[in-house]
């Protein structure tokens, strides 16, 4: 969803998450996250190309 959606619905989903995470719960998310512009893993990689060729923005 973060990687499609705007900005507002991810707003959205921190506000509900923290009404119903209990204390210590965790929220996992996926995407094609990068550390000092490298990507961790090549898969990561692909998944930031097919994002960048439907249109979605590096934010």
């Amino acid at each position: 969803m973060f990687q499609v959606a705007p900005i507002s619905m991810a707003d959205g989903m921190m506000k509900c998450v923290q009404l119903l995470l209990k204390d210590g719960g965790l929220l996992l998310i996926y995407g094609p996250f990068r550390a000092m512009k490298n990507f961790p893993r090549i898969r990561n990689k692909e998944f930031d190309a097919r994002l960048r060729s439907a249109g979605v923005a590096d934010l």
